[in-house]
């Protein structure tokens, strides 16, 4: 298995091609993980944008599907805002700053397309995420009671929000 702190990464952006790669990858990060047509038609949304993570080629990637690819995250934007729909890396791959990168390069495309806010949901539990999100200045903004399963159980989904300067 790899062990680098921080891998050299190359961001694509996603097109409707990788749908199936996006599936595979959420079901490998989510315990209720979206499907292929799930991404489908997300994907043909003019305001849907998103980009894959991947390793640069030279370097070995134990993943599923495609050997370089390693996570992605997916976003929608609106005049003036964008939210982050979902963000996943690999398990494999959790801890070597790939979702920071993801979400740092997002940022800038949101930013390219107008947006003064940027939105995310994420569940009560998912403390590594929290911590992730609190050292990018992302607020809590607001609660979903009870929105997401987890197991037998259901958790809020905590909303967070960060001010992008233009």
């Amino acid at each position: 298995m790899a062990n680098w702190k921080q891998p050299t990464l190359k961001l694509v952006e996603i097109s409707v091609v990788h749908a199936a790669v996006l599936a595979e990858v959420h079901n490998a990060c989510f315990e209720f993980p979206w499907c292929t047509a799930d991404f489908q038609e997300l994907l043909i949304s003019p305001t849907v944008f998103g980009f894959i993570s991947q390793i640069k080629p030279g370097m070995r990637l134990p993943s599923l599907g495609d050997p370089n690819f390693n996570g992605f995250i997916l976003c929608s934007a609106v005049p003036g805002e964008c939210e982050i729909l979902t963000i996943g890396v690999l398990p494999l791959w959790r801890r070597h700053h790939i979702a920071l990168k993801l979400i740092q390069y997002a940022i800038l495309a949101a930013k390219k397309k107008g947006a003064r806010k940027l939105f995310l949901e994420v569940s009560e539990n998912n403390k590594a995420a929290h911590m992730l999100y609190a050292d990018q200045n992302f607020q809590e903004v607001g609660r979903r009671l009870k929105y997401y399963r987890e197991g037998k159980h259901r958790v809020d989904a905590i909303i967070l929000s960060k001010s992008i300067r233009l």
